[in-house]
Order: structure tokens, then C-alpha cells, then sequence
């Protein structure tokens, strides 16, 4: 292949006009994010390298340097996911990046010559390279490798000798993955990320034989995992927010290369992957960053979503997205694309509660502004290795930050680390008796998983409900035992989080509720009542539990991939035979204009019977006063309703087993969550 023929085809490719990139780039972009880019190009040209850019899935700080030849099969240290980042080769796509910005052809050498070494060096049918080119690098290579090609298109130091050498390696790439094919692949998301590299070399590389051939069977397959492994509601079954963003973008980038091309898609692709897209709108955080729910990092994902809205003409994800391209999106999608994208509207949603139902997933926004109060709930299917011990577990964000927050995933590695971040005590979760409620096999596996049942949400006037159980403590050899969490939304600045244990009498356990503040939070605690004090927000956390014991905990977060951030827990723990509650209660005021909130239990009965109050087990209710205004709240835990009989809770009237007063009137008939 000259380069000549593969610049000459009649394509389009991610990005065509690299001068209007430069230009769009010192125009709009910031000036750190290019200094570090072209910092990275420059220790890559010096063979040094490392993975802490955006999309860098294992994120490593410490460089790893090469004085003389670089060996592609080196490990560091005792995670093999280096060896697997370094020989998917994102750093040529930066060296690329620095080329068109600068023009300085000592990255296009750079490029040629560890290309050349790759090479010479790695045999894909060599099992002594297997750490090198497993499939899924392979396909990620063929991404990458072709995006960097069109990069360094004005260099001189692409030869024909180079760019022949370039197809033959990318043709038998094309090969080893085309020969992977089985049912494990249909439900994986390395069969993804395979299919996506297979289908962009076939496409873009000059016409063999079997190009034609390969494109088609790579866009079936694609088609085929996109209905497979995406739930209707949109979300990658794997449970993890950062794998669901990368499959989404991969099928993204199929739409936009077949759209480009002039390639019709199967019937029903683009609708499944908006769906997806909507998922990534409802997961990114008001900061822009997804939440770092199973193994995820803090990673901006306005990129993905900014690239859908332009490529589906989206006002409401351009809304959730950047106002302008960025960085990012300029090199995967140019400049054209960067002007359609500006003179598009920006029309946000408007949406303020969202269940994905198949999933498990409940998303509460106060307003669209940055300032909104997100809250997001989880209790669906477990997902795949992916996924954390996480059945009920809840986000909080206020004002820009994190309120209660996902610990993270820290590593892969199959040593302790590994599942301290999967299990419960890294999530806002109950803990029974120090036990997980879902057993790990290795870092992947799992001996046991906890069903989740329930979930649910409903809304009547301002008040919101959302809900669900978990069974991942049935077989407990202190006895069975429910998991049940109701969220309450009184008000954006008004949460109510009541967790209920149902446990047999004769049955003890050790019960542990936590709660992961944000690493930027000052953190106090006086009685059972935590302060949060942050830089734009204060937040009281009330626990009210009946002999508990509440306490502050360091722990650790970690927001990428080896890394860890200091950070402070709430515990609340108890030591309770047969049915237990923990209610917790979260006030949240802007920085410096904290309102005083205050909670007392208040007795439920019936109203034919006011003299014989619920015993807890039964039905409990409270008073909140936040400032001026008062709410009460009832929420049952056994069906208590007669054929003709209404609850009455602080003289209050109502009906249903979550109900809602505002104000004092005590005429006011309640407003009822759940029948």
C-alpha cells in the first residue's frame, strides 16, 4: 500500500481536515490540555510511557522508561493490565495529536519506528506474545492504529515501504479477529471492541478480496451484541458505568463511520444505542463525570455524549453535553462536525425522575442546573465481573459535589485490594454480621450473587419514592435475613434514606450501614448527627436508630485505576434480634446558610384505635423540621390495612404504607407513595 492509495480513497474517515483541527484546537481549546499532550507525545517519542489520560482504562502515574529497544512483553510490576494498555497503543493516536499541532516530525518518526518494532517484534500466533495481542487489544489496535495513520498523513515519514508494512500487520489483524467468533463473544464486551476495530480496518483500509466481507460480517456481529448485551432500557448488562460508556462509544463510532460512508445500519441499531446514550446522559453526574458504579473510575463522559448529540442532532443531549467540542471530540470527529455542532440548539430535557426498569437503575434531578440535587438509586440484576456489591446503594450530589459517593475499583489484581472495593464495605450499603452478600470466585467470578427484587419508583405532587430489597443474606448461618431501602425525596434539600432488616426473632445479626462522603468533605460528628462542610455546600446526615452506635471511619476512595484518596465513612451499627430499621436523613444547605433540621419519631396507629400504637416492627413514622416547615413521614413494614380504616401518624390522616405530610394542618389528608 502507498500512502497515496489509502489517502486517495473515496472515504471519510474520523477526521479529513487536520489543518482545521490545529486551527479549531488553538482557538477553542485549553492551553493545559494541550501542554499535556504534547508532554505525553514527548516522553512516548522518548519511550517512556504511562496512561493517565481520559479514556486510559488502567490508569497509571508512574512512568515506565525504555533506554534502549522497547520490549513490548515487559510487566512492571504484578498487574498484567499495563502489559495490556501498552500494547493497545493509545499513545500514538497523542504523538499524532502533537504532530498536527506542532508539525515536528520527530513524532511521525517516533510513530514509524516503534510501529516497525511492534511489528518485527510480536507474532499474534505466538503464544509467548499472547500478553501482547490478545483479542481485545487487537481490536482496540486497529481503532487506534488507523486514527494515528490519518494523523500523521502530510509526513514525509510515512514511506510506501512503511505504509505496506502498516496494511500487511493490519490485514492480519483484520484475519485473527475475524477467526474469533462464539456465543461467549455475543454477550462480552471484548466482542465489542474486537468487531469495532474489524469493522473500521475493513472499512477504511484500501479494498482487498475479503474487505466487503469482512465489513458486513463485522457490522452483523456488532448488531448482534448490541441487542444482546443491552438491555431495552439501555444499559451494558456488565453494571458498570465505564464499560457501558466504551461499548457505547465503539457503537457510536460504528454510526458515525457508516453514516459518513454512506452504510446502512441494521433495523433497530441507532434506536438501542440512543437508548444507551440516554443511560450515559442519566449516569453523568451535574460535574460531567460518570459515577463510579462496579469498576469505574471519575472519568468526564461529556466527550461520548457530545459526539451522540451531533451524530443523532440531539438539542437535549447537547444540552447534558459540552457547549462546544472539546479537545476530544475535535480529533475523533474534526472540525465540520465541531461547526454543526455548534449551530445546533441546546435544549435541555427537562426530566427530573428516570427508572430504568430492566436494570435497576432510578435517577432524580431537583432542576438542569449545575447546582441540582442528583440522587441515583440502584437495585437490578448483578451483572458480570464488572459489578460490585452494590444492591441499594445510593449517590448524592448537591451544589457541584459529592455528597455520599461509589468507592471506586483501585484494581484487577486478584489480591485483597481487589475486593475491598467490591464488597460492602466500599458501597452505601447495609452489612449483616461482617459477611459479603455476594461471594467472589477470584478477581472475576462469583460463588454466590444476591437477587434483587422490588424496585420501583413513584411520585405524587413534589414527593418522590424510590425502592427495592435484596436477598443476598438468605443463607447466613445466623439466620436469614430481607434487605429493604426506601428513598424518600421531600424536597431537594430534604432526603429520607430508611433501611429495613426483617430477620426471624430468634435470629441476632450485626448490622453495619455506611455511607462514603466525599474526599473533599470536612466531616464532624456530634450524637448521631454527621456535618459535612464542602466548598459549596453543607449537609447534616441524621441517623436515627434506637442503640446505635454511629461513628466516623478513614477509609479510602479510588477515583482511577491504582490509585487511592483519603476519605471518611459514616458507620452506624447495631446488634438487633428479628426486625431492625436505621433511618437516615440528609439536609442539605448552600454553603453558609445552613438551615437547622431536626427529627423525633412520632407513633402510628389506626384511627379507630389511637390508644394502640404500631409497634415498630409494624409502622414507624417522624417529624422533620427543617427551618420554618415541618414534613411527616410514615412508612410501613407489614400490611396493616383493614377493610375500612385509615393510619394516623402526628394526628395526621392518610392511607397507603409510604405517606407524606406537609405543614401543620392536621386535616390535611396525606399524600401516599405506596399503597
Amino acid at each position: 500500500m502507498k500512502k497515496s492509495e489509502f489517502f486517495a480513497q473515496k472515504k471519510q474517515f474520523f477526521v479529513n481536515d487536520v489543518a482545521a483541527v490545529k486551527d479549531y484546537v488553538l482557538t477553542h481549546c485549553a492551553q493545559d490540555q494541550i501542554d499535556k499532550i504534547i508532554a505525553r507525545a514527548d516522553e512516548a517519542c522518548a519511550q517512556s510511557f504511562r496512561f493517565d489520560l481520559r479514556w486510559d482504562m488502567e490508569y497509571t502515574e508512574i512512568p515506565v522508561v525504555f533506554e534502549k529497544e522497547i520490549n513490548w512483553l515487559h510487566q512492571p510490576a504484578d498487574d498484567p493490565e499495563w502489559i495490556f494498555a501498552f500494547n493497545r497503543h493509545h499513545f500514538w493516536i497523542t504523538m499524532g495529536q502533537a504532530y498536527v499541532l506542532t508539525g515536528d516530525e520527530k513524532y511521525a518518526e517516533a510513530f514509524v519506528k516503534q510501529c516497525k518494532s511492534w511489528i518485527c517484534q510480536i507474532n499474534l500466533r505466538d503464544p509467548d506474545c499472547a500478553n501482547a495481542c490478545r483479542t481485545l487489544e487487537t481490536g482496540i489496535r486497529m481503532n487506534l492504529w488507523i486514527k494515528a495513520f490519518c494523523l500523521f498523513r502530510n509526513s514525509p515519514a510515512l514511506t510506501d515501504g512503511f505504509c505496506s508494512l502498516f496494511e500487511e500487520s493490519i490485514l492480519e489483524q483484520e484475519k485473527f479477529i475475524a477467526e474469533v467468533w462464539n456465543s461467549t463473544k455475543i454477550i462480552s464486551n471484548w466482542g465489542v471492541l474486537e468487531n469495532h476495530g474489524l469493522f473500521t480496518a475493513a472499512l477504511l483500509m484500501p479494498e482487498h478480496p475479503f474487505s466487503e466481507e469482512m465489513r458486513k460480517e463485522a457490522l452483523r456481529r456488532l448488531d448482534l451484541q448490541l441487542q444482546r448485551q443491552v438491555y431495552p432500557d439501555g444499559v451494558h448488562w456488565e453494571q458498570s458505568t465505564m464499560y457501558h460508556n466504551e461499548v457505547a462509544q465503539d457503537f457510536l463510532e460504528v454510526k458515525i463511520l457508516a453514516d459518513r460512508n454512506g452504510i446502512a445500519l441494521p433495523s433497530g441499531y441507532n434506536e438501542r444505542l440512543a437508548k444507551m446514550i440516554d443511560f450515559c446522559v442519566e449516569h453523568r453526574k451535574p460535574d460531567g463525570n460518570e459515577m463510579a458504579m462496579g469498576d469505574s473510575d471519575d472519568i468526564d463522559v461529556r466527550d461520548i455524549i457530545t459526539k451522540a448529540a451531533v451524530s443523532f442532532n440531539n438539542p437535549a443531549w447537547k444540552a447534558a453535553g459540552y457547549p462546544e467540542f472539546d479537545f476530544d471530540c475535535v480529533f475523533d470527529l474534526g472540525a465540520e462536525a465541531a461547526k454543526t455542532y455548534a449551530s445546533m440548539p441546546s435544549i435541555p430535557s427537562g426530566k427530573r425522575s428516570v427508572i430504568f426498569p430492566d436494570s435497576g437503575h432510578i435517577f432524580w434531578h431537583s432542576d438542569d442546573s449545575a447546582d441540582q440535587t442528583w440522587l441515583h438509586f440502584t437495585n437490578g440484576v448483578h451483572g458480570g465481573g464488572h459489578a460490585h456489591e452494590d444492591k441499594l446503594h445510593v449517590d448524592l450530589f448537591y451544589r457541584g459535589e459529592d455528597i455520599v459517593r461509589d468507592s471506586g475499583r483501585l484494581t484487577y489484581v486478584d489480591k485483597p485490594e481487589r475486593y475491598e472495593f467490591k464488597g460492602p464495605k466500599a458501597h452505601n450499603v447495609i452489612e449483616l454480621d461482617d459477611q459479603p452478600s455476594i461471594r467472589c470466585k477470584r478477581s472475576w467470578g462469583y460463588h454466590k450473587r444476591s437477587w434483587s427484587l422490588n424496585t420501583q419508583m413513584s411520585e405524587a405532587g413534589s414527593f418522590r419514592l424510590a425502592q427495592g430489597a435484596a436477598l443476598g443474606y438468605m443463607d447466613l448461618e445466623t439466620g436469614s435475613a430481607v434487605l429493604s431501602r426506601k428513598v424518600v425525596w421531600l424536597r431537594e434539600d430534604l432526603i429520607l434514606v430508611h433501611d429495613e432488616i426483617y430477620a426471624n426473632p430468634k435470629d441476632k445479626h450485626k448490622i453495619v450501614q455506611r455511607w462514603h462522603f466525599s474526599p473533599d468533605a470536612q466531616v464532624t460528628l456530634k450524637g448521631q448527627t454527621a456535618g459535612l462542610t464542602l466548598n459549596n455546600s453543607e449537609c447534616e446526615v441524621l441517623t436515627l436508630a434506637e442503640q446505635a452506635e454511629v461513628h466516623l471511619t478513614d477509609t479510602r476512595l479510588s477515583l482511577h485505576y491504582n490509585t487511592t484518596t483519603p476519605s471518611v465513612m459514616l458507620e452506624t451499627e447495631l446488634n438487633e434480634a428479628g426486625f431492625t430499621s436505621i433511618t437516615t436523613i440528609f439536609s442539605l444547605n448552600p454553603k453558609g446558610e445552613k438551615a437547622p433540621c431536626f427529627a423525633v419519631p412520632a407513633p402510628v396507629s389506626l384511627v379507630s384505635r389511637q390508644d394502640r400504637p404500631f409497634a415498630k416492627s409494624v409502622a414507624e413514622g417522624w417529624v422533620i423540621q427543617k427551618g420554618a416547615d415541618q414534613f411527616t413521614v410514615m412508612i410501613a413494614h407489614e400490611d396493616y390495612m383493614g377493610p375500612s380504616d385509615a393510619v394516623l401518624v402526628n394526628e395526621r390522616q392518610g392511607m397507603g404504607h409510604v405517606i407524606v405530610w406537609v405543614g401543620l394542618d392536621k386535616e390535611q389528608w396525606g399524600t401516599t407513595l405506596a399503597y
